[in-house]
């Protein structure tokens, strides 16, 4: 595999990578958390009432769950790609 070919795959990752945006919401619908594909936080937002102490489970939980969803799709495309760089290898 070339250096080219290499630069080429990384720069597909990071292409792929910024295209995330996962919008997650809470099981009551009341927090809804957005991040992007660095795993990074966009933007929260309260829809409800409750005091933030009653609504700190809730945002925690949409946080991981947030954060399960941008990884296992960065998993996903790191698999994509390594399958990608072995094909291109078999082929040499």
């Amino acid at each position: 595999m070339t250096s080219q070919q290499i630069k080429d795959i990384q720069e597909k990752f990071v292409q792929l990578q910024q295209q995330i945006k996962e919008v997650v919401l809470s099981p009551e619908k009341d927090i809804k958390v957005i991040l992007d594909g660095n795993v990074q936080i966009i933007d929260i937002e309260i829809i409800s009432n409750k005091n933030i102490e009653q609504l700190k489970p809730a945002l925690i939980e949409t946080i991981n769950i947030g954060i399960k969803s941008v990884s296992e799709k960065i998993k996903t495309i790191m698999i994509a790609l390594q399958t990608e760089m072995q094909n291109n290898i078999q082929s040499l």
